[in-house]
């Protein structure tokens, strides 16, 4: 490690040349490096929190056991980096490079890491809850022990990723490649695999199965919902509408068909599709009495209310009808409404998203007002 002279505060500035530099244990809090040249330096252990070090580059750099929390990394270069054991919690890695990068035992709690290159970068055992990792580039990368909680990897580049005995808990893969991605011992609770690429169709109902199934994707015995989760003895052709298997109005056919097709749309692939089966056949079945349904049902925003409202009402209906429902009314509820998160997570929530600041300034008006 070489460097020209003893690192003083006075250095710390923004384009600053500290390259190499000894920074182990540094006080740096909120400070300044944008654009800095930190390649090779050691900041073991340096406290960042609050840091700006947007477009900074920390190529080789040793940021072992370091604390980098709310820093601002935005387009930095961290590439080969060791990040290990650091804390990264609610940091800005938007855009950065950390391919090869070190990030064994990090916690990456609500980072930002949407649009980061991480090719070839180690995650074993790290934390990811809340974690945005949206269209970035995760191929090869090592997640072997890692938690995902509420991560969103949606549209991320996940080829040949390692996943080995990972806890993946409501983690969304939308539009994700997942090409020779190895999920071999992972724990998947609540995961949506939706519209995602580079995976054979057998071992994507594998992992929907595995995912849903440990919530309560197991019917009881004897229960009517027994036969639709065993292999489909008449299937569909992948372009037929399910609409025609609706041909009773009886209120014990609609649901027995919900169980089915939910059932069914799960294992092929996710909730969503389940909710799109049920309002298909049910909207199929009842838009001969209330016409205005088909209408509804041609506009795509009205499309997205009765993909939610569908299934939200036949699993109400087992409450008020519990007599007609096939089986087990509580399977049925938990079937319908696993329809509906999936069906709302997709079609809702880029909705929301867009409605967060709005929203938020909006209330705060509203408080401001209350405390003038």
């Amino acid at each position: 490690m070489s460097s020209s002279h003893e690192t003083t505060m006075t250095d710390i500035k923004p384009g600053a040349n500290l390259a190499g530099r000894y920074l182990g244990y540094f006080d740096l809090r909120n400070a300044d490096l944008t654009g800095a040249n930190l390649k090779g330096a050691f900041l073991e252990g340096a406290d960042l929190r609050g840091a700006n070090l947007s477009g900074a580059c920390l190529e080789d750099a040793d940021l072992s056991v370091a604390c980098i929390k709310g820093a601002n990394l935005e387009g930095a270069d961290l590439a080969d980096a060791n990040l290990e054991s650091a804390t990264l919690a609610h940091a800005n890695l938007k855009g950065a490079c950390l391919e090869g990068a070190n990030l064994a035992n990090v916690c990456l709690e609500g980072a930002n890491l949407e649009d980061a290159g991480m090719y070839d970068s180690v995650l074993k055992h790290a934390y990811l809850k809340d974690v945005n990792l949206l269209n970035a580039c995760l191929d090869n990368v090592d997640f072997t022990n890692a938690y995902l909680g509420h991560a969103d990897l949606t549209g991320a580049s996940l080829i040949d990723a390692v996943f080995a005995y990972a806890r993946l808990d409501h983690v969304s893969f939308i539009g994700a490649c997942l090409e020779d991605a190895n999920f071999d011992g992972a724990t998947i609770k609540n995961t949506i695999f939706f519209e995602v690429t580079g995976v054979d169709d057998d071992v994507l109902s594998e992992l929907v199965a595995e995912s849903w199934e440990q919530d309560t994707l197991s019917p009881s015995a004897g229960d009517h919902a027994t036969d639709s989760t065993q292999p489909n003895q008449n299937p569909t052709q992948p372009n037929q509408k399910v609409t025609h298997m609706a041909n009773d109005s009886s209120v014990s056919d609609w649901n027995s068909l919900a169980v089915k097709a939910a059932t069914e749309g799960i294992k092929d692939g996710t909730a969503a599709a389940a909710a799109e089966i049920i309002t298909d056949a049910v909207v199929g079945t009842l838009s001969g009495f209330v016409p205005a349904l088909s209408l509804i049902n041609s506009n795509e925003y009205g499309r997205s209310v009765l993909l939610v409202a569908t299934p939200w009402a036949i699993g109400a209906a087992t409450h008020l009808f519990p007599d007609l429902v096939p089986g087990d009314a509580a399977q049925v509820r938990r079937i319908c409404y696993r329809a509906i998160r999936g069906s709302a997570t997709i079609r809702f929530a880029p909705i929301i998203a867009r409605l967060k600041a709005p929203l938020a300034e909006a209330f705060g008006a509203i408080r401001a007002m209350e405390e003038a």
